[in-house]
């Protein structure tokens, strides 16, 4: 019953006589009319995404360790980027990631947790700042670092057209600027508080 509807004083009466509000209505605050119920949903998911926090940022815990030495030791793609790979319950954790990264921005150094494309490293998503540069790669989802170790040849179908040689001089200064370094972890921030991402969500 919970799922749709929660009995209450206002709202649509049925043919019963009962009162029967919607159960996205309740939670929304008291400003937009609503009960302010916690959702339990987004609370959970909230939740979860801390764990996304402790293992982008490598905390000093054993599972983050255990997880990027066993499943992540190629670094070519981000954990995201990535076929969900492991425990029911971290595959479920890891489709979290679209959310997550709405309230934490990666400051790459390593550049093994970040694609180069698809992911708001630089303050803004490259593939829409390089259209055309993006049209002649070869691989959309390749990491930072797998990046930076390949040769542009090996990048790129081959001849790129003037305009995206030029973005990809851009792209070079872009990438000098930002890569701090390369034998640091990447850090996601800032720190994640998820009373705010619930607020957000």
């Amino acid at each position: 019953m919970f799922r749709k509807y929660c009995i209450w004083s206002k709202g649509d009466i049925n043919r019963k006589g009962t009162c029967l509000v919607e159960w996205k209505a309740m939670c929304r605050t008291k400003k937009e009319g609503g009960l302010n119920i916690v959702n339990l949903k987004n609370q959970n998911s909230d939740l979860l995404m801390k764990f996304l926090d402790k293992f982008y940022n490598h905390a000093d815990i054993p599972w983050v360790q255990l997880t990027w030495s066993k499943l992540y030791y190629n670094h070519s793609i981000p954990p995201h980027s990535k076929k969900p790979c492991g425990s029911f319950w971290w595959k479920d954790v890891l489709k979290l990631f679209p959310k997550f990264k709405e309230f934490s921005l990666c400051k790459p150094r390593k550049g093994n947790t970040s694609t180069l494309w698809l992911d708001n490293w630089s303050g803004q998503v490259l593939q829409q700042v390089f259209p055309q540069l993006y049209s002649f790669f070869r691989k959309k989802n390749w990491s930072l670092k797998h990046f930076l170790e390949k040769d542009p040849e090996a990048t790129l179908f081959l001849s790129v057209s003037v305009i995206a040689a030029d973005q990809l001089t851009e792209l070079d200064v872009l990438l000098s600027d930002k890569i701090g370094d390369p034998k640091a972890d990447d850090s996601w921030g800032p720190n994640y508080i998820p009373s705010k991402a619930y607020k957000h969500l």
